[in-house]
């Protein structure tokens, strides 16, 4: 297990709205199976409740997502494929269908990138357009 920085880049479209955000903190990057896991904690970005996230990253191209703390989720990123999760928060669960449209992965033992496109919709209503880049170093 090696310390890293970690690096996350966002961009959410919605009715023509685009809004952005920016994360970086510590995490820890480790291989398992020939899967690479990024481990981090966020705080700020759910109003100061510290949330643990773990991005397991599938050379064959399968990024999945797992959230534990203030909001729990396992959210599944597979170039043109679409999966349905629960994402539970303290005021609720929501049902959440992630459709990727194309998912970009160049990780090596020290680190690299994950870029993800899709589409994001909650209990069935219109949802949003996504890209998210989350960058390793050491």
């Amino acid at each position: 297990m090696k310390k890293v920085y970690v690096e996350i880049n966002g961009r959410v479209t919605m009715d023509g709205e685009t809004d952005t955000m920016s994360y970086s903190t510590e995490g820890k990057l480790y291989k398992k199976s020939g899967k690479y896991y990024i481990n981090y904690t966020e705080g700020q970005l759910l109003g100061g409740s510290e949330c643990s996230t773990t991005i397991k990253v599938n050379p064959e191209g399968i990024v999945t997502m797992m959230r534990s703390g203030a909001a729990n989720t396992q959210m599944i990123f597979e170039e043109g494929r679409s999966h349905m999760s629960c994402y539970e928060t303290d005021c609720g669960n929501l049902n959440v269908n992630v459709t990727a449209g194309e998912v970009r992965i160049d990780m090596h033992d020290d680190g690299g990138s994950v870029d993800i496109d899709y589409n994001l919709s909650i209990n069935n209503l219109p949802g949003t357009r996504n890209h998210v880049n989350v960058q390793v170093r050491p």
